[in-house]
């Protein structure tokens, strides 16, 4: 159990490492000049709250290893560092938006998921789909105020 809490731990810590890879100073200047909502958290508020999320879905999926399909979590992990990607690096507010669609709908369903499983990892796993919700929400504010 050990190592496989272990890999989690690796896929996670490399997809917030992959985000972080795009905060420079110019892209930090590009997001500040972008027309945010009234509603937008303080700059330092989104890596802890990623911190804490991903804590959550780390001891989520560790109660769920051995009794569900780990595949639909996998693509999960893969969509969150896409939107990355495609609003931070390729600067495209439009195109993260988009994904953001398909990104929702596997947070549900792994949410189902897990739920069906475990009760408990359901919980764990709830608050990013709270969150991400709440960010679909800023991006498209974004998009449409452009």
């Amino acid at each position: 159990m050990v190592s496989r809490f272990l890999w989690i731990w690796l896929v996670l810590l490399a997809v917030v490492g992959s985000a972080g890879l795009y905060m420079t100073e110019e892209v930090y200047a590009w997001y500040n000049a972008l027309p945010l909502s009234p509603l937008t958290p303080p700059n330092w508020v989104f890596p802890v709250v990623w911190n804490v999320l991903f804590v959550c879905m780390a001891l989520s999926v560790a109660l769920v290893w051995d009794k569900i399909s780990l595949v639909p979590f996998g693509i999960l992990v893969v969509l969150l560092a896409l939107w990355s990607f495609l609003f931070f690096y390729l600067q495209n507010p439009l195109w993260a938006l988009g994904e953001f669609v398909v990104l929702l709908v596997a947070e549900f369903f792994c949410l189902y998921q897990f739920f069906k499983a475990s009760v408990g990892a359901g919980f764990l796993l709830l608050p990013l789909v709270v969150w991400s919700a709440f960010a679909y929400y800023l991006n498209l504010f974004i998009v449409l105020m452009l």
